[in-house]
């Protein structure tokens, strides 16, 4: 697993827990449009859409 899909999962798992998506890329230092990118990736895929490269 690389560092970037780690990330990805971690955010995810993140934006569950608490919900605010401008909390999210502010811990993670992100644009709050990857952190919801990152969130329907997840919805559409699941830990396999994370997976993919974009």
């Amino acid at each position: 697993m690389t560092a970037t899909i780690a990330i990805r999962i971690l955010v995810v798992l993140t934006l569950v827990k608490f919900g605010n998506a401008a909390l999210v890329a502010e811990i993670y230092q992100l644009d709050e449009s990857t952190v919801h990118r990152y969130f329907r990736l997840y919805q559409e895929g699941g830990i396999d859409g994370l997976l993919e490269v974009h």
